[in-house]
């Protein structure tokens, strides 16, 4: 019976083993795919369904191809080569009429291609074609100023760091994992795909609008700015209000200034939350301002400023919204600063509404936002309380680096009763 004991024993023991060890290396670079599924476990840039960019020679989603191998609108090409894959008039040699600022023939170019040099390079890829000795993959000799090889840089490219990409497209090429295709984590402060940009952007519907700041980047109708259609139900503009019919209750457009008598006003510390006359604004001349005007340049931080409404009656319990209009220039390329409007009730916080930089390059415009209330309570008496609403304004610098811009401007504030 021993020899029969010793054997279960260690049959037992093997096995116990073999779990604590497919525990342990289940996932091993924590990207959410099993190790046996994810064609790179030790990057958790790789794994199936990643986002993967066409043209950097890395399968990213793990399906065999550089770029996705979906052929989504049925031309006969997939994403990894067709430039537009949610449109079938557009793929590598289509027709591409010119002038009409669409690529449709994927050439990097509007129109039909030209090699004015006759170097075997057209101008979508020749960075001079007007010269037959400038072409990507000519020779290119140190120290004459030119970049005849079309890589950016003068003389033949180094990568330092090893990871195939050259200092003419690599951003730090001290850094292997940071180079254009790599995926870029929003937040970290890193761009580690060289695009400028904290976080990789993609736009999945090709409406202008990345899934940074598009709430259904599914949806070519749905984007910041589109027309609303009120009563479908559908967030057309991304305003966070989905197109209900809203009733106004109380508008707020800031023109008493700190002296307004339905506004009751407060800065934290060192913050610069204040009323502006004659800078941004939606309505009137002045509105609710963080920043600097002075410099041009507004400090690092967490800076906060609340906003108390008169009492506000409404006659029903039901959902209600707060909407209103900003106006965010800040850094220049940056994703990282931020605001954050919080509306709260004597019961605390009702909805939050947060948002990154709008735009990364192109001049701020006022855009209109909104939050969704959840029923207010049924025990309300709208003849004797009525609703008084704070509301809570807080710009976080999340880089903690200095800011660029005229700063964060809020105007024309509603308090509405809303059927959906």
């Amino acid at each position: 019976m021993k020899p029969i004991l010793w054997t279960l024993f260690v049959v037992t023991l093997f096995a116990g083993a073999c779990q604590i060890e497919d525990d342990v290396l289940f996932d091993f670079d924590g990207d959410g795919a099993r190790d046996q599924f994810d064609c790179r476990p030790n990057d958790p840039g790789f794994y199936p369904g990643a986002p993967d960019f066409w043209g950097n020679g890395e399968d990213e989603n793990c399906d065999g191809v550089d770029g996705t191998s979906l052929d989504e609108d049925g031309d006969g090409y997939g994403a990894h080569i067709d430039c537009d894959d949610r449109n079938s008039s557009v793929y590598p040699g289509a027709e591409d009429l010119p002038g009409d600022g669409v690529d449709s023939d994927c050439d990097r170019i509007d129109g039909l291609a030209t090699d004015a040099d006759g170097d075997g390079f057209h101008t979508g890829f020749d960075c001079n074609d007007d010269d037959a000795t400038i072409y990507p993959g000519a020779d290119d000799p140190e120290g004459d100023d030119i970049d005849q090889n079309c890589d950016q840089v003068e003389g033949e490219a180094v990568d330092a760091d090893g990871d195939g990409r050259h200092s003419g497209i690599d951003c730090d090429d001290n850094n292997p994992d940071v180079h254009p295709g790599q995926w870029d984590q929003p937040l970290d402060g890193i761009d580690a795909d060289c695009d400028g940009l904290d976080g990789t952007v993609i736009d999945n519907d090709s409406d202008g609008f990345s899934s940074l700041t598009d709430c259904n980047d599914e949806d070519a109708s749905v984007h910041p700015g589109a027309t609303e259609v009120d009563g479908d139900g559908v967030d057309q503009n991304c305003d966070g209000l989905g197109g209900s019919d809203c009733s106004e209750l109380q508008a707020f457009d800031f023109q008493g200034g700190a002296g307004d008598p339905d506004v009751q006003f407060s800065g934290g510390p060192n913050a610069a939350w204040s009323f502006v006359v004659g800078e941004q604004s939606h309505s009137g001349d002045r509105a609710m301002y963080y920043g600097n005007l002075g410099t041009g340049n507004f400090d690092f931080g967490i800076n906060s400023g609340e906003l108390w409404t008169s009492v506000t009656a409404s006659d029903t319990a039901g959902p209600h919204s707060v909407t209103f209009w900003v106006f965010l220039d800040v850094d220049d390329g940056m994703t990282t600063d931020q605001l954050d409007v919080s509306v709260m009730d004597a019961d605390g916080t009702l909805a939050t509404w947060n948002k990154l930089a709008y735009d990364f390059s192109s001049p701020a415009t006022w855009q209109q936002q909104g939050l969704w209330l959840p029923e207010l309570g049924t025990d309300y008496d709208p003849e004797t309380e009525g609703h008084q609403l704070k509301v809570h304004f807080a710009f976080d610098s999340v880089d903690d680096s200095e800011n660029e811009g005229q700063g964060v401007f809020l105007d024309d504030l509603v308090f509405s009763a809303c059927d959906l």
